[in-house]
């Protein structure tokens, strides 16, 4: 079966539907979505992933990936990134609230990114950079990518013709403008992933 690689954050990872994390990433509004579009879901999203590790996960399965692979990348907040911890050989989410390590160096690298990659140029900037490598790689293999923002997107620029956006709006505004409940920690329900899988399906042409 063909098959999608799925790249985001927690919102594609389908964090909090169920206490079960293969439920949750099964039933993940990307996974529905790629079962609606005939291909096995892949799942690679990460709660408290970044832009940047989207990239990065995208780049060590590439040389793997055929023109029979798509990517639905569900793009993340501008203020996150990632550190690799060279002690335990492993990446850390860095994203407002706290990082994944008690460190006093990822702590302090931690305040200084989101510090001045916030709601500012340099962090819409390096959300850009993301995009366009992303899609741009995968353009050179005749890969598709289905360009989805979880939620803060990127106003104001004019994609190339290679990105494609198949939804003019992202998943947390949606599912606010559609009165979804939220979770004490901002996930959505079931019907919310699943409502707003029907919606990018039904606009994605031929």
């Amino acid at each position: 079966m063909k098959q999608s690689i799925i790249l985001g954050c927690s919102h594609a990872a389908g964090s909090e539907l169920s206490d079960s994390l293969e439920y949750c990433v099964s039933n993940s509004y990307p996974s529905i979505l790629s079962d609606r579009l005939g291909y096995q879901p892949i799942n690679y999203a990460i709660p408290g992933g970044s832009n940047d590790a989207m990239f990065r996960i995208f780049e060590t399965k590439f040389d793997k990936l055929t023109e029979d692979n798509i990517v639905i990348a569900c793009w993340t907040g501008y203020t996150r990134t990632e550190i690799w911890n060279e002690d335990n050989k492993t990446w850390l989410s860095i994203a407002p609230g706290g990082t994944s390590s008690k460190s006093k160096m990822h702590i302090k690298y931690a305040h200084d990114w989101i510090t001045f990659h916030g709601e500012d140029q340099a962090g819409r900037l390096n959300k850009m950079k993301n995009i366009l490598a992303l899609n741009s790689l995968a353009q050179s293999k005749q890969i598709k990518v289905y360009n989805i923002d979880s939620f803060w997107p990127v106003y104001e620029f004019n994609w190339p013709s290679n990105v494609i956006w198949p939804v003019p709006t992202n998943f947390w505004d949606w599912c606010n403008e559609n009165n979804h409940s939220r979770t004490e920690n901002g996930h959505f329900s079931l019907s919310a992933h699943a409502k707003f899988a029907d919606y990018i399906f039904n606009n994605i042409g031929p």
